[in-house]
């Protein structure tokens, strides 16, 4: 079976979320622990593969990395942030292009309602 994704000694073969995450020092604080390192999204994989053969292109992700905040005194994730970089090679001409992604935890065990939409009243339930 060939590796779905290879990077920073890494093989990554089929997982939804893949991560080697450690404890960042340098982030950490008396409230907050980070966790970073290298990560991989078997979504953005896939949807990759698709785009390089309708397109007729060849995209590449060549840096994913992931850090997570979580709060010292509730271990409830505050905060991820997740950076890539990717090129881009079609007829001859190469682009590059990074992205940053910062997702934000709040108000959790919230007092929340929610209204099942008309059309999924008649859903069959998967067991």
């Amino acid at each position: 079976m060939e590796a779905l994704y290879k990077a920073d000694n890494m093989e990554i073969y089929d997982e939804a979320f893949c991560s080697a995450l450690k404890v960042d020092e340098d982030l950490s604080t008396d409230k907050q622990l980070v966790l970073s390192g290298p990560m991989v999204l078997k979504a953005l994989s896939d949807q990759l593969k698709q785009a390089n053969a309708s397109a007729n292109s060849n995209v590449k992700v060549s840096k994913t990395s992931c850090k997570i905040y979580i709060d010292r005194a509730t271990n409830y994730i505050d905060k991820m942030e997740i950076e890539m970089s990717m090129e881009q090679s079609l007829q001859g001409s190469t682009s590059t292009a990074d992205a940053t992604m910062a997702i934000e935890f709040t108000k959790y065990n919230g007092d929340f309602t929610i209204t099942l939409p008309e059309e999924a009243k008649d859903a069959v339930e998967i067991e």
